[in-house]
């Protein structure tokens, strides 16, 4: 993989490019890194394909990689915690969707303008990756992720968990409309 790496620790010089309104290409500066998601972990699609065969290669046996095939079982097993805060099947660090056919493991991210999504389906063989340099990349790539998953027999729904369990007898806390004027304003979303 010749193409990915963290930002401030490796020359990247094949990084993608985003366009500014008046449609000139410009290139994320390096000193935005440190505050991206993913750690500032920038590839490009050929690494990524590279990294999706590779896990699936390691999901069926294959020694001697980058993790053990039983580290990897483990990363793509669903992590039961009544503590979590949401419904969603979670493995180590991705989101599993899962349901009587098969399952499989996504996960995306943003950095600026751009965007990813990979989603693994190790039993069957496949996967799929989505880059987008533009406004809605995420989404554009979550509507292609959604795509492959019915192609596979999967559907959105299958990420959530059919097995935790929670207290639903949770009270309500009323927050005055007034205390939270104070916090009005432009978040960003990633």
């Amino acid at each position: 993989m010749s193409n990915s790496g963290f930002m401030n620790y490796i020359e990247l010089n094949n990084r993608s490019k985003t366009y500014k309104k008046s449609g000139e290409k410009h290139q994320l500066s390096i000193e935005n890194g440190d505050a991206d998601p993913a750690g500032s972990l920038f590839s490009n699609i050929n690494d990524m394909t590279m990294f999706a065969k590779e896990l699936i290669d390691i999901y069926h046996g294959k020694q001697g990689s980058i993790v053990s095939p039983k580290t990897l079982h483990e990363i793509f097993t669903v992590q039961e915690k009544r503590e979590t805060l949401d419904d969603i099947n979670r493995g180590i660090g991705w989101g599993i969707f899962k349901n009587d056919s098969c399952f499989a493991v996504r996960f995306t991210g943003s950095t600026h303008l751009s965007s990813a999504g990979i989603i693994i389906v190790p039993e069957k063989k496949m996967a799929a990756i989505f880059q987008v340099n533009t406004v809605g990349g995420l989404k554009l790539a979550n509507d292609g992720i959604n795509k492959f998953l019915k192609y596979v027999g999967l559907e959105q729904n299958d990420i959530f968990s059919k097995n935790i369990v929670r207290d639903r007898n949770v009270k309500s806390v009323d927050v005055p409309v007034d205390s939270l004027k104070k916090h009005i304003g432009i978040y960003s979303h990633t």
